[in-house]
């Protein structure tokens, strides 16, 4: 099997059965919660956490704390560090404002990767080939680079189908999770695949479901469960050329299953 439509609602049947709590039922639990996080914590939270995910040792505390005094006193190196977090934030409030669609999603991606080696690489989809490897094997080989523009291509105009529709928010969640899916399984950028991933997930879901998408904080329950998160990408294949999309259901779990631990966390 080759690359899945966003669009493809084949396994919506399955996902709804598979999900418990169901996932209408866990939205409306959050919609009518009491409390929530302020929009600026949310927003610094999603993208420390999402950093996180990458391999960035930066604490939620000592970056709250490092945005309050500046970063004084913070060492060169760490700063460096703490600035690739904040340029993540910035791209979380330029989303949280913008319309979801080509122009603006490429220009999110400039401002994350504001501290890439190569500048060349930002707000524009990769002219390299890129796989992704451990130490031992090599884990994921991404569409080569003369393949990528196409499938962005189509990926963003089945996107403008997507938003043209008036998706239930049960529908609305189960696309932006195979969004997420399907825009890391093409890997388009040479960097910041994840981070901007994640973004566009609850991109797409806020534009279906308003503003209080922005309080959800999946990247946290990502992080913690991260080694599930890496299996369930992994779970696919090891090529974009063979994917398998009858392993997406643990993947399209995982953010229902991140809505029902915020629910808990805020209760």
């Amino acid at each position: 099997m080759s690359l899945l439509s966003i669009t493809d609602t084949r396994y919506f049947s399955q996902y709804q059965q598979a999900c418990k709590p169901a996932p209408a039922q866990l939205w409306r639990q959050f919609c009518n919660l009491e409390e929530y996080p302020t929009a600026t914590f949310a927003r610094q939270s999603s993208a420390v956490f999402s950093s996180q995910i990458e391999g960035v040792e930066i604490d939620l505390n000592f970056y709250l704390n490092s945005r309050l005094t500046n970063a004084q006193g913070v060492k060169a190196e760490t700063r460096r560090t703490l600035d690739w977090v904040r340029a993540l934030e910035d791209g979380y409030a330029f989303a949280e404002t913008h319309v979801l669609n080509e122009r603006n999603f490429l220009k999110a991606h400039f401002m994350i990767s504001k501290f890439m080696d190569d500048h060349r690489e930002r707000g524009v989809y990769r002219r390299v080939p890129v796989v992704i490897g451990s130490r031992t094997r090599i884990v994921y080989r991404a569409l080569p680079p003369e393949e990528v523009a196409p499938a962005m291509e189509v990926f963003w105009r089945d996107m403008k189908t997507l938003r043209k529709q008036a998706l239930s928010p049960e529908a609305a969640l189960y696309h932006a999770s195979l969004i997420h899916l399907v825009f890391e399984k093409i890997h388009p950028f040479a960097d910041g695949n994840g981070r901007i991933g994640r973004l566009l997930e609850k991109w797409f879901l806020a534009q279906h479901c308003g503003k209080i998408v922005w309080k959800v904080s999946s990247e946290a329950y990502y992080e913690q469960m991260r080694p599930a998160y890496y299996a369930n990408l992994r779970a696919l294949g090891a090529s974009a050329e063979a994917l398998n999309f009858d392993h997406c259901l643990p993947f399209l779990q995982m953010l229902p299953e991140a809505i029902r631990s915020e629910i808990a966390d805020l209760s």
